[in-house]
């Protein structure tokens, strides 16, 4: 479906509110909606669900806190769209800019008294300070310290709420000073945020969710990911046109904790997933193949 197309299917739901058809609205408006649209469409798709009753659509109530060292408004916008999708209602507490560690070390802060269910700590690869050096004997150093600095706001935070976090790991710079020299050295800033992220995922335990930035970032393209327009004039650390990917990527994460994630059932599909009689006559040799790989899917998922 295009762009256009989208937008007259919402000219469409918005008479079905109006109408009070508030179910036929929702059933529509999810059924065009998809990560990857561009942010215009994610802006009134976050516009129109504000017009249906939470209740009149059976979401359930989550408080979120959402601490940022960035812009993120309109995350929020997307972010409160995608996780209806997935049955919740967002009640947010979202920090001004900047003031992550502020809200996060101030046992009076606003996000104490909010009370949130989740903390998505939501930073990047510009946040994580490493000082790369060709002479230093273990240029890991910087690397521990940089993931005991993210871990002792982890720990204030257990110790102040009985909330889940959710914390970023770095994305990848596009620009490499070093060019491809940046993949050969342990002591590059590239390397560093690489073996950081491992560190980082390494640190988490019980309470803590590593939310993979640097995957979402791959996944739409590093170098349209970042928009030095959006970060020097608003400080926007990501691409407009990518916060419904992000968005929804993280209601999942959200759906996965709260206990509402979707199992897969694999089916035999008369021997075409399996196989069975075709696979063995010769024919369609690729559904074994093919068997194979879901297999080890379900078996990675069981363990």
């Amino acid at each position: 479906m295009t762009p256009q197309e989208k937008r007259e299917v919402l000219r469409a739901i918005k008479s079905q509110i109006e109408a009070g058809q508030h179910g036929a609205a929702w059933t529509d408006l999810r059924r065009i909606a998809a990560p990857g649209d561009e942010f215009a469409l994610q802006d009134r798709y976050s516009r129109t669900l504000a017009r249906i009753p939470a209740k009149a659509i059976g979401l359930t109530p989550i408080r979120i806190a959402l601490l940022a060292t960035s812009t993120v408004d309109h995350l929020a916008s997307a972010l409160r769209f995608w996780l209806a999708t997935a049955g919740f209602a967002l009640e947010l507490y979202q920090s001004e800019y900047g003031t992550m560690q502020q809200m996060v070390l101030d046992p009076s802060s606003e996000l104490y008294h909010f009370k949130p269910d989740l903390v998505w700590l939501f930073t990047g690869g510009r946040d994580v300070a490493l000082d790369g050096d060709p002479d230093a004997q273990d240029p890991a150093a910087a690397v521990t310290a940089a993931v005991a600095r993210t871990r002792s706001l982890w720990m204030l935070l257990q110790e102040r709420l009985p909330a889940q976090i959710v914390q970023n790991n770095a994305d990848l710079d596009p620009v490499r000073t070093f060019g491809n020299f940046e993949g050969a050295v342990p002591w590059s800033r590239t390397n560093l945020l690489r073996a950081y992220n491992v560190e980082l995922a390494r640190a988490t335990g019980p309470g803590v969710t590593l939310f993979d930035l640097d995957y979402l970032s791959g996944e739409y393209g590093r170098r349209a990911w970042y928009d030095a327009r959006w970060w020097y004039v608003s400080k926007h650390a990501v691409t407009l046109e990518a916060l419904g990917l992000v968005a929804h990527a993280f209601a999942q994460v959200v759906a996965g904790i709260m206990g509402r994630a979707k199992k897969c059932v694999v089916l035999d599909l008369d021997n075409t997933l399996w196989g069975g009689v075709i696979g063995d006559d010769g024919y369609l040799r690729l559904a074994g193949q093919a068997f194979d790989a879901v297999a080890s899917i379900v078996a990675a998922i069981e363990d």
